[in-house]
């Protein structure tokens, strides 16, 4: 099952509450190339403290398996 979820990378609450009951994620969310453009300083904030969160989440969350 896929399932499609909205919310703010920059928002630690937004990505916990996404992330329950999930087994893997594709992270595409991101500022588009036109919008970065004219407002570069939220395509940083979103496209890499965004990222920055969603990682800092799954290296505390996520065991590995070998």
């Amino acid at each position: 099952k896929v399932e499609f979820v909205r919310g703010d990378l920059r928002d630690i609450d937004d990505i916990n509450e996404a992330m329950k009951g999930v087994d893997y994620v594709f992270h595409v969310a991101s500022v588009l190339l036109l919008e970065a453009k004219a407002k570069p300083r939220k395509a940083i904030d979103i496209n890499i403290n965004g990222t920055y969160n969603f990682a800092k989440f799954f290296s505390r969350t996520v065991s590995y398996e070998s």
